[in-house]
């Protein structure tokens, strides 16, 4: 069973464009031709009009009218063809300009991951995949770092190579996640301001375009000061069919407490106050929901900072209304179970990439304190009892830019 989330899973193929054949010959023998030439051996009965058989009832004469096996009648239109393979998108350190993706296999693995080749002209902040024109592909949103502006990358089919357009002014600091929160079927954006001042939903216009909305839900209600994280996937929480959003904020760097906020979805892309359902120490420094624990339920996997335990992530589970207490659920960092400022801090971010039924977690985080500028990306893999074995290193370090990933 699988809980009502904001994934968008797509098919785990590439769409594969038709290729021309040579099959309108054959179906050409299939319509006879030839027995209407062999009733004019009947009526004269000579050798000769059976030679003359050969010459009417050829292939090459009759067979070229099929041409209707050709890509222009019946192939595949390449300009109606986009990108259908389920990605994670991140930033490459060798391309800090360009949105970098992994295409998965569906089994939990992935080609290597490679820029896509659209150059923003600008650093990237946030990432964002979905269907945000509507086409039934797949286009990645991104943020431009210096100017703010919104940028839609899409795939062309026909040239084989994605593109990035600006999609429109952005008027807030942080893109946090992608749902269909209103309920018309287009995917929309949210997020806050970087001072906690507002919570913002852009609605999605069905063309890649967004109308912007302030305090769609209120975040200075719970900002404390220092810092706010919200979920990337948004779900249905408390069991009334309606997408809700979760928040975490803390007021001090190293042994602060994190307080986790649930904003019920209303459905029309609002939420109402902020309820408090869970504190962790130390601080969560990235979040998300998802159904870890495979009951169809929305969990919290939160965690990996810096400070007390580096690297420990954690889990409160869904229990249809709220969650339940937290408990560890798997930490990039073992050997460190205490200290500030060391390696451990990250982002995360969840799927099912390997088609069990339960989401999988993928990890940015920078191995070296001193070395905060880059990362590596690792794929804890989820098994059917709830635990996690050792990570696969999809990305190593220094290659990875920074702590951003996204997923569908």
């Amino acid at each position: 069973m699988r809980m009502r989330t904001a994934t968008y899973p797509f098919g785990l193929a590439l769409a594969l464009l038709a290729s021309g054949c040579s099959c309108g010959s054959d179906t050409s023998q299939a319509d006879g031709d030839a027995d209407t030439d062999s009733d004019t051996d009947t009526d004269t009965g000579s050798d000769t009009d059976t030679d003359t058989d050969t010459d009417t009832g050829s292939d090459s004469d009759t067979g070229s009218d099929t041409g209707t096996g050709s890509d222009t009648d019946t192939g595949t239109d390449c300009s109606t063809q986009g990108w259908t393979a389920d990605i994670y998108a991140t930033r490459l350190a060798a391309a800090p300009n360009q949105i970098a993706i992994g295409v998965s296999n569906g089994d939990g693995t992935f080609d290597a991951a490679a820029a896509i080749g659209a150059d923003l002209g600008e650093p990237m902040g946030d990432l964002a995949i979905g269907d945000f024109d509507d086409d039934g592909s797949i286009e990645i949103v991104a943020r431009g770092a210096d100017t703010g502006g919104l940028y839609l990358a899409e795939y062309d089919a026909c040239e084989d190579a994605w593109s990035a357009d600006t999609s429109s002014d952005f008027p807030y600091e942080r893109v946090e996640g992608v749902a269909d929160l209103d309920g018309d079927g287009l995917l929309d954006l949210y997020g806050f301001a970087e001072d906690g001042s507002t919570g913002y939903v852009s609605i999605g216009l069905g063309d890649g375009t967004f109308d912007h909305r302030a305090d769609a839900f209120d975040t200075a209600a719970i900002w404390q000061g220092y810092q706010m994280q919200g979920a990337r996937h948004a779900a249905d929480v408390d069991g009334d069919d309606e997408l809700d959003l979760v928040l975490t904020t803390y007021p001090l760097p190293g042994d602060g407490t994190s307080t986790f906020y649930l904003y019920p979805g209303v459905g029309d892309g609002t939420f109402g106050d902020p309820i408090q359902v869970g504190t962790l120490s130390p601080p969560a420094n990235a979040i998300d929901l998802g159904d870890v624990t495979d009951d169809g339920l929305a969990d919290i996997v939160t965690g990996l900072d810096d400070d007390l335990d580096p690297g420990q992530a954690y889990l409160f589970a869904g229990n249809g209304v709220d969650f339940d207490g937290v408990v560890e659920l798997f930490d990039i960092e073992p050997a460190r179970q205490s200290g500030f400022d060391v390696p451990g801090s990250g982002d995360l971010a969840l799927f099912d990439w390997d088609g069990d039924g339960d989401d999988d977690v993928l990890v940015a985080t920078p191995p070296d304190s001193a070395d905060w500028s880059f990362s590596k990306l690792d794929l804890w893999i989820n098994d059917p009892t709830g635990t996690f074995a050792a990570p696969t290193e999809l990305i190593a370090h220094p290659n990875a830019l920074d702590e951003r990933v996204t997923t569908p």
